[in-house]
């Protein structure tokens, strides 16, 4: 029996986990479900709590190990800022255009394709930090924030560059695209978890988000504000719903029974993850007013019919504060007092493992496909010549007056305007990426190509380059 256990032991540190094998829940041959159940079994009250919130903390009497629920995915991997320090990875992604330019480029296969590129780099930087041992960091773990899939109705917005637009169909298509490509998989695994955001009925201002209130009649509900979400949720087979800030009809989304549990869980038969935006519960008592305690938040949350508690960061962020998320207090206090039912906490559990487990996370490695995927992919030249086939098929010729092809017969000039033509800053901040692996301002890719064209080309030494930065 010691032999045995000695075996088991040296074949666990051999694949870089610690493995006891007394747990039903570790074990891989059994059905998501059975492992699921015999998980929660074993936790307190306050540990299903804290297994609920965006930094699940490990559990090291069950040789669980940290995860952190908060990744970006929107036009590629990662986010600037992140804490990735010790990880092994450097930040760095192919970045792709932004949301609104790939949808210019109507084309679903070319949009799976960069949500592919974008799971395989943010696979690379898990399989690093694991390696390390570093587990639970923002922007090393599996589960991602996509695109936003409220439609765009008007400019003023503040957020039409994460949008897909102003039509659902499209936004849908689309999104449903980059959905699968993300979570690219085999029948056991996906590559990674991705969401949809942000439910519902939710195209700005973005100013006041956490503060207003919607009311939309059911024909503009069910005809323009819905579907894109419904065919992401039916077609794109995402993994979890993001909700919104705001409130509707008088009650804050992320406490909405209408939205959460009639549409979301009844109509659509949604069986994965519905969350908060980051500090989205917190808002129900400290922005939309709606009730005066955290307890009462995190109760009428979950009888809402939502499944987690979404807070910014993670342990080594500097903005990170574990009161950002109230579950992990207020729900225990919400069981004890009386408002919201343990079962109920065990039913949002089995959401969350189903897709934990889905992931692979708590399996050897050599089982999951995903887990030879190294750092060489970050910015590979597969990659970045994906992104420049994007940039190309996201450019949006409004008028032509006789300009284009360049004329050859006369010297001409090029006229680069904007704040950012001669700069890489606009990578470094807002634009929910992380820093490119090659970056490339306008001014630059354009002189680059320009350098390459021989004394023969009928462009060389016609064209000369005017920069206008703006500032």
């Amino acid at each position: 029996m010691k032999l045995v256990l000695a075996v088991v032991l040296i074949c666990g540190y051999l694949n870089g986990y610690v493995v006891a094998t007394s747990f039903p829940f570790q074990d891989y041959t059994l059905p998501t479900e059975e492992r699921a159940e015999d998980f929660i079994s074993r936790l307190t009250l306050q540990e299903k709590a804290e297994q609920l919130v965006s930094m699940s903390p490990g559990i090291p009497r069950l040789n669980w190990t940290a995860f952190n629920w908060r990744s970006e995915c929107c036009h590629g991997w990662g986010f600037t800022g992140a804490d990735y320090k010790g990880s092994g990875w450097n930040g760095t992604a192919t970045v792709f255009p932004h949301v609104i330019g790939l949808a210019a480029s109507w084309d679903e296969e070319l949009v799976e394709a960069i949500g592919n590129a974008a799971g395989t780099e943010g696979r690379a930087a898990y399989n690093s930090a694991k390696q390390q041992g570093i587990f639970g960091h923002m922007m090393t773990g599996l589960h991602c924030f996509g695109p936003t899939t409220n439609v765009n109705h008007d400019p003023r917005w503040g957020r039409i560059k994460r949008t897909w637009g102003e039509d659902p169909f499209l936004t849908g298509t689309l999104n449903s695209a980059h959905i699968k490509g993300l979570q690219k998989g085999d029948a056991k695994y996906m590559k990674m978890a991705a969401d949809v955001n942000m439910f519902a009925v939710h195209s700005g201002p973005d100013s006041i988000r956490q503060h207003f209130s919607i009311s939309v009649s059911d024909r503009e509900l069910y005809d323009y504000y819905l579907p894109a979400f419904e065919q992401t949720v039916k077609e794109g087979g995402v993994s979890s719903v993001m909700v919104a800030y705001s409130a509707f009809q008088g009650i804050p989304d992320n406490c909405n029974p209408r939205l959460l549990t009639e549409v979301l869980l009844n109509e659509w038969n949604f069986s994965m993850i519905s969350f908060s935006d980051n500090g989205g519960v917190k808002g129900i008592v400290s922005t939309q007013h709606y009730t005066s305690t955290y307890m009462n938040a995190s109760a009428l949350s979950i009888n809402a019919g939502l499944h987690q508690d979404m807070a910014s960061g993670g342990p080594g962020d500097p903005n990170w504060s574990y009161g950002g998320c109230i579950w992990n207090s207020g729900l225990p206090q919400a069981v004890q007092a009386g408002l919201a039912k343990e079962e109920l906490l065990d039913n949002a559990l089995r959401r969350v493992l189903g897709v934990r487990f889905k992931l692979g996370v708590e399996d050897p490695d050599w089982l999951v496909p995903f887990s030879d995927i190294g750092l060489d992919v970050i910015g590979c030249e597969a990659h970045t010549q994906l992104a420049l086939e994007a940039a190309r098929k996201s450019i949006v010729l409004l008028r032509n007056n006789g300009t284009l092809p360049l004329s050859t017969k006369a010297p001409g000039r090029i006229l680069l305007v904007g704040p950012h033509v001669a700069s890489t800053k606009v990578y470094f901040g807002g634009t929910y990426s992380a820093f490119p692996a090659v970056p490339e301002e306008s001014i630059l890719g354009l002189m680059t190509n320009a350098s390459k064209w021989s004394t023969d080309h009928p462009l060389y030494e016609t064209i000369k380059i005017i920069v206008f930065p703006c500032f």
